[in-house]
């Protein structure tokens, strides 16, 4: 078995229907975003159809679900996953006693930042009036 090039397609982030608690009611297949869900008209039930359209970290299904039948992975699970795929994609790296995440580089020097707006909300003095012209005048 070969393994999933794309990090969804490795990351374990899908529902799970327990059968026997489920109500029939189809608040997973209104509530979901992603289209998960479809109904299985041989058994009456819905069923998990496109796992990885799921979307990591929402969770409408399982709070809109009256019967308490859709279960997602917990905490551990996700850390678990996200560190394999991290270890896998070689992401972290040695250092001292243990593995660190690889932190963001800064920007660099001042001219490489965006520029900051000293436009203050409550002071009309700082307020600029665009004309239909589209030269700027300071207005006082």
């Amino acid at each position: 078995m070969s393994t999933p090039r794309s990090r969804r397609a490795r990351f374990p982030w899908f529902p799970i229907i327990k059968c026997k608690q489920c109500l029939r009611d189809l608040e997973c297949l209104n509530f979901c975003p992603a289209g998960v869900f479809d109904w299985d008209p041989v058994t009456g039930r819905p069923v998990v159809a496109r796992p990885f359209d799921c979307i990591p970290g929402c969770r409408l299904c399982v709070e809109n679900c009256k019967g308490k039948s859709i279960s997602l992975p917990g905490k551990k699970q996700v850390a678990a996953a996200l560190e394999r795929i991290r270890a896998e994609d070689g992401l972290l790296f040695p250092s001292g006693k243990g593995k660190k995440r690889a932190r963001a580089m800064p920007l660099g020097p001042d001219e490489n930042r965006p520029k900051r707006s000293k436009h203050k909300p409550g002071n009309p003095e700082s307020r600029t009036l665009i004309t239909l012209t589209g030269r700027e005048r300071k207005t006082t």
